[in-house]
């Protein structure tokens, strides 16, 4: 009799890496999915047809995320954002980078004019992280010439999107990176 409940024992903790197997490569293959989706959204996007593009991307987000979630019901990107609170998996940094991304994307929800408002203010946030860094480096005693200004702004305005293709494009990578740190 002993030995018929040991046997199960076993049998059951070798059954249980099997599931584990089971959810990481569904999830692999979400991730590859995901991957290719955005690959496709990201070579057909154009300025004219940026706000068609915004919506399915905007689907694409909210699908994708309750799949990596496990949820089951129709949430919005605020209930998304609650169940990933819950689970206890994920670092604080990760949830915070997903809060970011979904303000971001709920303001893309309502309409292509937010894109023009939140480019500007993501502009306007760069302008700040260059002002205090810039500050930062004199404080330590450096002097930043003019040049040495104009070079790290154009730096900085480099990686701000200048147009609302470039901003869709953008969020389509920050997605990708935050897809892949919840799989």
């Amino acid at each position: 009799m002993l030995d018929i409940l040991i046997h199960m024992l076993r049998g059951k903790k070798r059954a249980a890496p099997a599931a584990d197997n089971t959810i990481r490569d569904s999830k692999r293959e979400m991730l590859a999915r995901l991957n290719n989706e955005i690959r496709e959204l990201r070579a057909s996007v154009t300025d004219r047809n940026v706000e068609e593009k915004t919506a399915e991307f905007y689907s694409l987000t909210k699908r994708s995320l309750k799949e990596l979630l496990s949820i089951k019901y129709e949430a919005t990107f605020q209930e998304i954002t609650e169940e990933l609170g819950k689970r206890k998996r994920y670092p604080p940094h990760i949830q915070e980078e997903l809060e970011r991304f979904l303000e971001d994307i709920s303001l893309m929800e309502y309409g292509y004019a937010h894109f023009e408002e939140l480019l500007e203010e993501k502009r306007r946030e760069q302008e700040k992280h260059l002002v205090e860094y810039i500050k930062e480096i004199e404080r330590d005693g450096e002097h930043v010439g003019a040049k040495t200004k104009k070079q790290i702004a154009s730096i900085v305005s480099d990686s701000v999107p200048h147009s609302n293709r470039e901003f869709l494009v953008k969020m389509m990578d920050d997605f990708k990176g935050i897809a892949h740190q919840l799989a």
